[in-house]
């Protein structure tokens, strides 16, 4: 029995089909399991087990950091990042172990790692500004307070940061503005109203002086640093004793 010609050209186109489909299916399996695999080598970098040793280190690290025993602190911090050489956040704790025994420059070397790897808060731009501080690299500071800023703009700590490096730089009217922020920000701690008050003094602003360390007596009327300043400008006559908390006032 013959067939029809017509019929096995359409078989034919049928059967070449078949296998063009197939070709192509078989290549985009081809192509799916070998970037399974690849995926699969990438992942296995750091294994399972590597993840439960690092967890343990990292429980350590923790433990003496706590405890302000910050050379044990880098010490497991520098194991972790030799098994797990992407873990920005063991670089981040590993530069604020060195910041906190004095060692600025590899403070910055570790927090500078730990941004280039991704972990961008904050946070670690205002250790960093605070690190360029100390080391005397002024524009590096501005530069990673602005940087924290721009990611929490109603951080009264790099506000506090750029206010101090600004004033290294004598831009006094930029530092006001940035130390006026910070205290709207966080109006109850003292730390910032003190360093406001001598700031004015040192400007010759006595009266604003006075109104910073009035604020602070509010919060703190034992404050003795703050009482101290408010009477020697009282004693100069250049503020009358009234409104002074403790001293007498009405």
């Amino acid at each position: 029995m013959t067939m029809n010609p017509h019929r096995l050209i359409d078989y034919f186109q049928k059967l070449i089909f078949s296998l063009y489909f197939s070709g192509i299916l078989c290549l985009i399996i081809l192509v799916f399991i070998g970037a399974c695999a690849k995926h699969s080598v990438q992942k296995s970098l750091v294994t399972p087990a590597t993840y439960e040793k690092i967890d343990t280190i990292e429980q350590r690290a923790y433990q003496a950091m706590a405890a302000g025993d910050y050379q044990t602190g880098i010490r497991l911090y520098e194991r972790i990042i030799e098994k797990d050489p992407s873990n920005a956040l063991a670089y981040y704790y590993l530069g604020y172990a060195y910041g906190q025994t004095g060692n600025r420059s590899k403070e910055v070397l570790y927090y500078e790692k730990s941004i280039s790897l991704g972990y961008k808060t904050d946070q670690i731009f205002h250790n960093l500004g605070e690190a360029y501080l100390e080391l005397g690299q002024i524009d590096e500071s501005i530069q990673a307070f602005k940087q924290g800023l721009a990611i929490n703009s109603k951080s009264a700590d790099n506000h506090f940061g750029l206010a101090k490096a600004l004033q290294e730089t004598l831009n006094y009217d930029r530092a006001e503005e940035e130390l006026l922020k910070t205290i709207r920000l966080e109006p109850k701690v003292i730390e910032f109203r003190e360093f406001l008050g001598l700031f004015y003094v040192e400007r010759g602003d006595l009266h604003k002086a006075a109104e910073q360390f009035e604020q602070i007596l509010e919060i703190d009327p034992d404050h003795e640093g703050a009482r101290a300043f408010l009477e020697q400008i009282v004693k100069g006559g250049t503020l009358e004793k009234k409104g002074i908390p403790g001293m007498g006032g009405d």
